[in-house]
């Protein structure tokens, strides 16, 4: 009798081993709190540099601690800071904008992601700080190409250049009587045309003598691009749909 409750008490161990070792062998739980600190005042166009705290840090990596901020008009914005295993705390940056309204923010610690799984937190950190706005900011509201002499020049030469080709491209239009042939002497004559751009949009940049190089004048050029684009698109439409009609009926 004594061996057999022997037994029964050392299988009783080993069944409460087992469930312990198993216990401790499962994966650390996601953070169920944190804390937050930071900047109590940050004026607008800085950095507002802020702290997290969680009540235990993660067992593994690629987890991320999902942060919103709320501005006083109640626009929102979020991010995530990304925490390494074993790391309790991380610190984060959050750029306020140069337009920033002034007056109490928010931001808040809403929860613990993987990529995967969200864990939210039982108490949300939340914190407050002060935004001081940034007054008379200046936007632009129109831009131009400015060009050196040289360039005028250049772009004066190449104007010539377009109107012999559009002379020569009527001309040719002119002597065609399909409409076919029309579209296919069009489509050839754009084509040519944004070669020509390709060309001119080079020398004109190597006449440059600025720097940085003219955004305005890269825009100027790219309008120019896409509105050949579109017609030799709206070309190759037509093209394919009097192609289609000229087909035979094969049913």
């Amino acid at each position: 009798m004594r061996a057999t409750s022997l037994l029964t008490l050392v299988q009783n161990r080993l069944a409460l081993l087992v469930v312990l070792t198993s216990i401790c062998a499962l994966p650390v739980a996601a953070q169920e709190s944190a804390a937050l600190s930071g900047d109590e005042i940050v004026k607008a166009g800085e950095d507002f540099n802020f702290t997290i705290t969680l009540d235990r840090a993660p067992n593994f990596d690629g987890g991320a601690v999902e942060i919103d901020f709320t501005d006083p008009d109640n626009r929102s914005s979020g991010m995530a800071i990304v925490v390494k295993s074993g790391q309790g705390a991380a610190h984060g940056t959050f750029h306020i904008p140069a337009s920033a309204v002034g007056g109490k923010w928010h931001v808040k610690a809403t929860g613990f992601h993987d990529g995967y799984k969200v864990v939210r937190f039982k108490q949300a950190a939340e914190l407050t700080f002060q935004v001081i706005p940034t007054p008379g900011l200046i936007y632009p509201t129109s831009a131009q190409v400015t060009v050196n002499p040289s360039q005028q020049q250049f772009l004066r030469k190449q104007a010539l250049r377009l109107q012999d080709q559009l002379q020569t491209l009527k001309a040719a239009i002119v002597a065609e009587h399909s409409e076919g042939r029309i579209q296919t002497v069009l489509r050839g004559g754009v084509m040519e045309a944004l070669k020509s751009l390709d060309s001119t949009e080079t020398q004109f940049r190597q006449l440059e003598t600025g720097n940085p190089k003219s955004e305005a004048a890269k825009v100027f050029f790219d309008d120019l691009r896409v509105s050949y684009q579109d017609i030799l698109s709206q070309l190759s439409k037509a093209l394919w749909g009097e192609s289609s009609r000229g087909l035979p009926n094969r049913c």
